[in-house]
Formats: C-alpha cells, structure tokens, sequence
C-alpha cells in the first residue's frame, strides 16, 4: 500500500518545489518558468574581490542557477552577464555578448 504523501502533505518539499509521489516515498521538484516569450535579460553581478573565492563561486552558481531557468534562444531569451567590481563593468570577467543558446553558458567560465 503506498501513502501519497504529496495530497496529505507529509511531504518536506520547499513552497516553490512541486511534490511528486513515488512508490513508498516522494521526490521534490524545482517548478520551472514556463516560456514566456522573447526578452532580454542582463545580470549584473558582483565580482569585487572583496567577496572572496567562494563568494564569487557563489556569485556564478547562482548566475547559472537563474539563466538555467529560462529557456535561451533567439526566439526566446536572450542572457548577457556582466561582473561589476565597485569601479568598472568588468567585460573580460564576463561576456557581454547576449547568449543566445544555453551550450555558449557552458563555455563560460
């Protein structure tokens, strides 16, 4: 006999996760955005050095995090990511070439 713990709500998923039943358990599922249409979209993002290693590593994951959400194309949208370190946009730190397939966010460093 299996419990559906997703319609009695024994579940532990996060508000924004869906809940899906599985024989004997459950899984939580990140919701994605639905395609909404072309746009652009520009992140700016902070790479002074005062944020240190892990902050900047923290600082791109969830960069890839956000663009993995979407759905990247031409007819779609459209990702540039810039890093600003408190006195200049940084370009040689991040592309400021809007990306127009998730394959060129996996080139990026």
């Amino acid at each position: 006999m299996n419990i559906d713990e997703c319609a009695t709500g024994a579940h532990t998923c996060a508000a924004s996760e869906k809940c899906e039943d599985t024989k004997g358990s459950f899984n939580c599922v990140g919701v994605k955005c639905p395609p909404i249409g072309t746009f652009d979209l520009a992140l700016l993002l902070d790479t002074n050095v005062d944020i240190g290693d892990a902050g900047l590593s923290a600082t791109k994951a969830f960069a890839k995090e956000m663009i993995n959400s979407f759905e990247v194309g031409a007819s779609s949208a459209k990702i540039t990511v810039a890093g600003y370190s408190g006195e200049k946009v940084a370009p040689s730190v991040f592309s400021l070439i809007p990306l127009q397939a998730r394959s060129q966010l996996s080139s990026r460093k």
